[in-house]
């Protein structure tokens, strides 16, 4: 019985109560039966105020759980008013209420799918307008994303530029290699900041006359190419 709840879902009380019902009607011969049957009782009894609970959650940052116990409500409980309700929400407003929340969370991408997902769903939705003003917030705050990205990847790429250069002047010699997991430059304070814009350092190479390496944005798109005397970005 112990390892049953253990498996239960909090935030899916009706595929929990599925279950023990499941496990009840195995048992229905033995006093265990009536202890499932106490457990899902108290889940029934829990249900009132789900939705609000959901909501609440949505706005404490927990969006994954409160979809989850949206969705919840509206396959199991359809006869309770948590459950109209949820069923209701998850019409043209959920979408909204979902891309609205990740867009407060920086999540552009998943607000941008979620907005992509009604659009499929209500083809000519009454409220489209408003859902074409969150999409093209989503646009700006991608682009704008983007440029910062692009510009702390490029001021990374010349702290890296003047940090080898300050190496060579130092010591002689450029370093043997060089890979983000591996900046040994004598200045951990800059080093901290480079690793903080870049997602990667590759192919790097060197000789005395100089040295030639790509640095790699947060993004994973955005490159420039960096060697003693220029800073490009690479296509």
């Amino acid at each position: 019985m112990e390892q049953l709840r253990s498996n239960l879902d909090e935030d899916a009380s009706g595929e929990a109560i599925a279950k023990l019902e499941k496990f009840r009607d195995r048992y229905s011969r033995f006093h265990v039966s009536t202890i499932v049957s106490q457990e899902i009782a108290k889940l029934r009894a829990q249900v009132k105020g789900r939705f609000h609970v959901a909501r609440e959650l949505a706005r404490e940052g927990e969006l994954e759980r409160a979809e989850k116990i949206i969705r919840d409500l509206a396959h199991h409980f359809a006869a309770t008013d948590d459950g109209r309700w949820a069923k209701e929400f998850l019409g043209f407003d959920f979408y909204l209420w979902k891309a609205n929340h990740l867009i407060r969370d920086q999540r552009f991408d998943e607000a941008e799918e979620s907005l992509n997902e009604l659009f499929k769903k209500y083809p000519a939705p009454a409220r489209i307008s408003e859902a074409e003003r969150m999409l093209d917030a989503i646009t700006q705050a991608q682009a704008g994303r983007a440029r910062t990205v692009q510009a702390q990847a490029r001021s990374a790429s010349v702290q890296l530029q003047v940090l080898l250069r300050s190496y060579y002047r130092k010591h002689r010699r450029y370093p043997g290699a060089l890979a983000l997991d591996q900046l040994d430059l004598d200045q951990p304070i800059v080093q901290s900041k480079i690793k903080g814009n870049l997602s990667a350092i590759s192919d790097y190479q060197f000789s005395d006359g100089g040295f030639s390496l790509i640095t790699v944005a947060k993004d994973g798109k955005t490159r420039f190419r960096v060697t003693q005397g220029e800073i490009t970005a690479v296509d």
